[in-house]
């Protein structure tokens, strides 16, 4: 037999009631010769519209008060099987717990059905659930970790670091933490959080002073740009000497050129 494509309901009949009841005070009510009957028809549907809306809102709120005072049953029952261990009282638990977790099991049942056929059969496809899910993973992931960033560099700063210590320390602290989630889960950087978190790195390099370079030049390739002049600075002197030998041409030439320099 083929699974029935809505979920039971027990109280079918108390709602199929509920509705023809309000439906005869509708038309008790709304039915008269200079109305339509298209009129009549679209106002039929919003006042059921709202008569659905509100019978389950009773329900939800039923459904809710049952399962709080079931929890504060168990709660008291709990007390008193520590207290006497009577068959009893232990009956009575699991009848209380049997009762809340078929009431939360209906509950899980009645939430998979809305999911299913309102984002997937009948909704927008499954991007509407994926977007659900994933609306909170920022706040929930990637937030306290930039949180947490700035206080570290914060407390960071007063130790005594130089600039490519305190470059390496981002380099293997920091961006490990923010590129796994980044890897992992679907969410974007805002400019504003980018260059929040920049400005926390470029208040860290240079110890809450004046940048002497933007953050932007220090994310350059190290061997050809910024990096170049401070590990290669011969080619800084060698442009500054004067003819015929520069400073770094004497350093590295061989006895000849030594003996030519020292004749003249």
């Amino acid at each position: 037999m083929e699974e029935s494509t809505f979920p039971p309901m027990e109280d079918e009949s108390l709602f199929i009631e509920y509705i023809t009841k309000e439906w005869n005070v509708f038309m008790t009510t709304d039915k008269t010769e200079d109305v339509s009957p298209s009129l009549l028809w679209e106002t039929a549907k919003a006042y059921l519209r709202g008569s659905i809306i509100s019978y389950t809102t009773a329900q939800k709120k039923a459904s809710m008060k049952e399962q709080l005072d079931l929890e504060h049953i168990i709660q008291n029952l709990e007390v008193q099987f520590k207290i006497s261990r009577s068959k009893t009282i232990l009956k009575k638990l699991e009848a209380a717990r049997s009762a809340l977790n078929q009431l939360l099991t209906k509950r899980a049942k009645a939430a998979i059905f809305f999911a299913k056929h309102k984002l997937y059969e009948s909704g927008n496809k499954p991007g509407c659930l994926l977007a659900k899910i994933a609306k909170d993973l920022w706040k929930l992931n990637l937030s306290p970790v930039i949180i947490k960033i700035k206080k570290d560099l914060d407390r960071w700063q007063k130790l005594p670091l130089s600039l490519m210590g305190c470059v390496n320390l981002i380099k293997m602290s920091i961006l490990p933490r923010l590129l796994y989630p980044l890897q992992m889960l679907p969410v974007l950087i805002t400019q504003k959080v980018s260059c929040d978190t920049e400005k926390a790195f470029s208040k860290f390099i240079w110890g809450g002073k004046k940048p002497r370079l933007r953050i932007g030049t220090l994310q350059l390739r190290v061997l050809w740009e910024w990096l170049h002049a401070y590990l290669n600075s011969y080619s800084h002197l060698d442009s500054w000497s004067t003819l015929p030998y520069s400073l770094w041409s004497l350093a590295v030439c061989d006895k000849k050129k030594n003996n030519i320099t020292n004749g003249d």
